[in-house]
């Protein structure tokens, strides 16, 4: 609620203020009203309560300042309020109204404006509650931690490296979400509180009865309800990755099956060596796990098929994309699968690559010279 500047009377500055006069914009306590009143050059001044006086009113101005009289009239053709020696000055042969009618129609604007902020107000209400309903549910979801612990614990040792694996990867998925669904959150928070100033602001406004003093605040209002921002749309998010046993289960095995061979003694060795450790290939797969995948051969050259095993470690697999190319190339060959730089020690199956995947290529050379000549050869 709007709030004037002072609450003790101009006059006296003794008692509090009760009543508010717009053409002498002063706050008079319930003695001196009495005696303003009585005054003849005063008494038909325009009053109102104090505690309804937007705060606005102080910085408006009432009347005309070259010709010092108080604002009766609007210019249609200029848009602003005049007084009445200005209809036959500055302003003569101008279309004008009265201020009763232009502030009518900024009433009924305003009425629109409120009804607007009102209905944007509950649209975002509705939207934070679903944000807050999703964060509920992020912060509670650990079912997929429950169920990599259950599997993981009728394994070996060997088995903890995925799990952690897998655990690190869903509290990741959990972490990303919540700082998503928190950033979103505030942004309607945020648009919430601007329209309910605003819609405020206009509820207040309509409680003045002094035309002059309503338009003057009218423009200012809606001025800055226009400026508000549009409520952001709201969109879903899919949730949190659901846990798939199956691929945790058929990691874990292809795992083992690297770092053992098929006598239980050998397992045994391994596990216990390389529980913390990388996993290192143990066996020559068969080739059933063969699969072709695209390789998108320097920046925006074509792709080419190869194929590859699913146990080939990565340095492996530069190996062959070097045979490929029609010259040696002169830096380091890196590999980029998705967002991730492959590491030469891992495998195929270790970045999941599946059939038809697309792995990215990247030379880094020594010196800018060298660079240089590489840009000729691809012209």
């Amino acid at each position: 609620m709007a709030q004037t500047s002072t609450s003790k009377c101009d006059l006296c500055s003794v008692n509090e203020g009760s009543s508010f006069y717009y053409e002498c914009k002063q706050a008079l306590c319930i003695s001196c009203k009495t005696i303003h009143d009585k005054i003849p050059l005063t008494k038909k001044h325009k009053v109102t309560d104090l505690n309804k006086v937007d705060r606005l009113v102080f910085q408006s101005d009432l009347g005309c300042s070259r010709h010092q009289e108080l604002y009766t009239f609007f210019c249609n053709r200029c848009s602003c309020m005049i007084c009445g020696t200005c209809l036959l000055d500055k302003h003569k042969g101008h279309r004008f109204c009265g201020i009763e009618e232009i502030s009518k129609k900024a009433r009924q604007d305003s009425e629109k404006l409120v009804l607007q902020g009102k209905t944007k107000v509950v649209e975002v209400t509705k939207d934070i509650q679903k944000i807050k309903s999703k964060i509920a549910d992020a912060l509670t979801d650990s079912d997929a931690a429950i169920a990599i612990t259950l599997n993981a614990s009728v394994l070996h040792e060997i088995i903890d490296i995925v799990k952690d694996k897998w655990l690190h990867e869903v509290e990741n998925n959990n972490q990303l979400e919540k700082e998503e669904l928190q950033s979103t959150l505030k942004k309607f928070e945020k648009t919430k509180v601007e329209y309910e100033a605003a819609t405020s602001n206009f509820e207040q406004l309509l409680s003045e009865t002094h035309d002059t003093m309503f338009y003057s605040t009218y423009a200012l209002h809606k001025r800055d309800f226009t400026q508000l921002d549009d409520i952001p749309k709201y969109m879903p998010l899919d949730g949190i990755k659901q846990f798939d046993i199956h691929a945790f289960l058929t990691d874990i095995l292809f795992k083992i099956q690297r770092k053992i061979s098929c006598t239980g003694a050998v397992l045994d060795k391994i596990a216990k060596q390389n529980a913390s450790a990388e996993p290192v290939l143990t066996f020559k797969p068969s080739a059933r796990d063969e699969i072709e995948i695209n390789i998108s051969l320097l920046h925006k050259g074509p792709s080419s098929l190869i194929t590859v095993r699913l146990s080939d470690t990565i340095s492996k697999v530069k190996k062959k994309i070097k045979n490929m190319l029609p010259y040696d190339p002169e830096g380091k060959l890196y590999l980029k699968f998705g967002n991730t730089i492959l590491q030469d020690n891992r495998t195929v199956f270790d970045y999941n690559i599946q059939i038809g995947s697309t792995v990215c290529t990247r030379i880094i050379y020594k010196s800018a010279e060298k660079a240089k000549q590489r840009k000729k050869r691809q012209e």
